[in-house]
């Protein structure tokens, strides 16, 4: 596991501030200032069976909320949390998959990738690159399209770099 240290100290949010939407399939917050917790996964890591059952569930509260013509309640937003806890978690703990990142050229990919625009596009406060995958700490970022790419551009940069270094081509990242 690599980590880097904090480099600043967290802005105060109020709650007022922050603004909620949905994802692709997970709620999405976002404020003014804010400092996120983002975690991305090797497109192994988790089996896709055990995805395609918690995207069953989420999809199946969906339409019940849908047809009702309500968004979900706290206890569907519970049951969602809880199953993809179950399902998806303990993959990640467990080092399923490949573990690209277990070679230290790999996971220096992904290290190089993230500290490149940092202190310039966003200030990276803290990273922890696992087997399987990474998560980060970041702040600076105006906006959550702002937000969004540059975590598309880290998966991209990234990507590049792991297969070149593994002599492998294909996806290397789970899409969000």
């Amino acid at each position: 596991m690599k980590m880097n240290t904090p480099s600043s100290s967290f802005p105060d949010l109020r709650l007022a501030e922050v603004s909620a939407h949905r994802g692709r399939h997970l709620p999405q917050w976002q404020a003014a200032g804010a400092v996120y917790h983002v975690a991305f996964h090797l497109a192994d890591s988790i089996p896709q069976a055990e995805l395609a059952a918690w995207r069953e569930i989420r999809e199946e509260l969906d339409r019940k909320a849908k047809t009702e013509g309500r968004e979900l309640t706290s206890d569907e937003r519970q049951l969602l949390r809880d199953a993809h806890d179950a399902r998806i978690e303990r993959y990640l703990s467990a080092g399923y998959g490949a573990c690209l990142l277990r070679d230290r050229t790999c996971s220096q990919s992904v290290e190089k990738t993230l500290l490149h625009g940092n202190g310039m596009e966003y200030a990276l406060h803290l990273y922890a690159i696992m087997p399987n995958h990474v998560h980060v700490i970041v702040g600076g970022i105006a906006t959550q399209e702002c937000l969004k790419k540059t975590i598309d551009t880290w998966k991209r940069v990234a990507a590049h770099g792991i297969n070149r270094a593994c002599g492998r081509t294909g996806p290397v990242w789970m899409n969000d």
